[in-house]
């Protein structure tokens, strides 16, 4: 009986004692960081930090993490994260008219108030959200269907399938569902087999040749609408040298040989098998 009421004593003076340390303004303990990836710490309000590391919700002010004003709260637009973000609004609102506020959602013509409702260098004037100086910096700028025109910084109407583009420029010139292709805006889907396709920087080897037959865009080979493989490379095959199909990849035999290696489609390697195979 002792013994029991010893234990229960002891609970009792370590809730105190924490109570007290609450009390006093002392921060309990940091989470883990698991579930907001805030940085090598994750602070609460109230708690230390340098810069960075506060959790989600909060932001680091003269040493101390501090909770993020709310909507329509009141905040300081000088002070921006290194993102450029609102530091006392966070990553959500704006800061404008000193309180934090939905900022750019409204586009080119769209009935406004002030300028921060509109979308990139709008402007609010008459009440509608215009041009700054009749230019776009970029298609943010434009109305839907319209694109900035590079050379002239003019919103343009997005080209039609057929129309001539430019196949080097910056800016999605074909309508939505299409792409520049040799010059030409193409319809995602729509090449046929032995048809001249794109594999590049923002499209896949899906996104032009017609899938529903079986096609993707060879781009490292025939640069052509190809049929997808119908069976996997043989593993007897050594393909240092050879290469595997564009749905495969080389990997060593052991993982350091030079001289030896079998295809594997891309997701199937497991990663206990990659601690044995190396890609070459």
């Amino acid at each position: 009986m002792k013994t029991i009421f010893n234990s229960i004593l002891l609970i009792v003076i370590v809730l105190v004692i924490g109570s007290i340390r609450l009390s006093n303004g002392e921060p309990p303990p940091s989470p883990p960081c698991k579930l907001y990836n805030a940085g090598a710490k994750c602070q609460l309000a109230g708690q230390p930090c340098e810069n960075e590391g506060c959790i989600y919700g909060t932001h680091c002010f003269n040493g101390t993490c501090v909770k993020n004003t709310e909507l329509n709260g009141k905040c300081n637009a000088t002070l921006k994260d290194k993102e450029g973000n609102s530091l006392e609004c966070g990553s959500l609102f704006g800061c404008a008219n000193q309180k934090c506020t939905i900022e750019q959602y409204l586009e080119n013509g769209d009935a406004c108030t002030d300028s921060y409702q509109c979308l990139g260098t709008l402007e609010c004037t008459g009440g509608k959200c215009t041009l700054k100086n009749n230019t776009c910096k970029d298609s943010n700028d434009c109305p839907y269907d319209h694109y900035c025109n590079e050379k002239n910084h003019s919103c343009t109407p997005e080209l039609a399938l057929g129309d001539n583009c430019t196949q080097k420029s910056q800016v999605r010139e074909c309508r939505l569902g299409s792409r520049c292709l040799n010059g030409k805006c193409v319809a995602y889907f729509s090449l046929k087999e032995g048809d001249p396709c794109l594999w590049t920087e923002g499209i896949t080897i899906f996104d032009l040749c017609d899938i529903e037959l079986g096609l993707y865009c060879d781009g490292n080979g025939t640069k052509k609408c190809e049929k997808i493989p119908s069976s996997a490379t043989n593993e007897s095959v050594n393909c240092i040298g050879l290469g595997c199909n564009p749905f495969e990849k080389c990997y060593c035999v052991n993982g350091s040989s030079t001289t030896k290696g079998t295809c594997h489609p891309f997701t199937v390697v497991s990663l206990e098998d990659r601690t044995k195979l190396s890609l070459v």
